[in-house]
């Protein structure tokens, strides 16, 4: 399965989906105009991603700046991916937050709490 990768803009962040190493990635600054519109094509390749996973999954999600929207799309991406425990797969998700960042910080709390999925909290100085 080919990498995705998606470079970041202004309101768009760097996106890596990487299904030879298993690895997810979200970094940056998430508010885009039309969340639906940017997160379709993310969510449709962890679809296939799915359907032949690594043994171990890993999300990072590095983000400086969540909008209620993209929110939502990465509620839909955790909610999606934690299907891999219940086949047996190991599926880690590490979100990442600056230090003081409690904003960020909160919303991983509450993403974590609603997806019923434990997060790994990372503090980046």
């Amino acid at each position: 399965m080919k990498a995705f990768i998606m470079t970041p803009k202004e309101y768009t962040p760097y996106v890596c989906l990487d299904a030879e190493k298993g690895i997810i990635e979200i970094s940056g600054k998430t508010c885009p105009e039309d969340a639906f519109r940017f997160y379709k094509p993310i969510l449709k390749w962890i679809e296939e991603y799915l359907s032949l996973p690594k043994n171990e999954t890993n999300i990072n999600l590095k983000l400086t700046y969540i909008n209620s929207a993209s929110a939502k799309k990465i509620l839909e991406l955790i909610k999606t991916t934690s299907q891999l425990e219940k086949e047996g797969n190991i599926l880690s998700i590490n979100w990442h937050y600056e230090k003081g960042a409690t904003d960020v910080l909160s919303a991983g709390l509450e993403l974590s709490s609603i997806a019923e999925v434990p997060f790994k909290y990372i503090s980046i100085n």
